[in-house]
């Protein structure tokens, strides 16, 4: 084999070095723009994250001051409680102490009508028995 068909075998190693080459740079052109696509994707997807997440915290800021106002209901709410059984409690009991105290004089007053009502037939059977006679 003389020099030139060495040289020529070597260039023909190095087309197709070439044409691989470009084969590889062209799937490496292509990966990259997928990754600049899928970059692109996740920046989109950060924004609407960071917007998501701004929201989030307007919200949870609503939340706090909502949450301050209920605590503070919270607070009126058991000082008229507060207010309400100093103010009517002793009305209460005295009701409930009037209440007992009725309940009682009924039942006396039950048994009272009881005594009499056997009282009274007693005296129809004694009178009914002085009639007879």
């Amino acid at each position: 084999m003389n020099n030139e068909e060495k040289i020529l075998l070597m260039l023909e190693g190095l087309v197709a070095d070439v044409k691989d080459l470009k084969t590889d740079v062209a799937g490496l052109k292509t990966d990259v723009a997928g990754l600049k696509t899928d970059v692109a994707g996740l920046k989109n997807d950060v924004q609407v994250l960071k917007q998501d997440v701004q929201v989030l915290k307007q919200d949870v800021q609503v939340l706090k001051q909502e949450m301050k106002e209920v605590k503070q209901d919270l607070r009126d709410v058991k000082d008229r409680l507060i207010i309400i059984e100093n103010d009517h409690g002793q009305d209460i009991k005295a009701l409930y102490d009037r209440y007992s105290l009725t309940h009682d004089i009924c039942k006396e007053i039950r048994e009272e009508i009881g005594k009499m009502s056997a009282r009274m037939a007693r005296q129809d059977d004694h009178i009914t028995l002085l009639q007879a006679k």
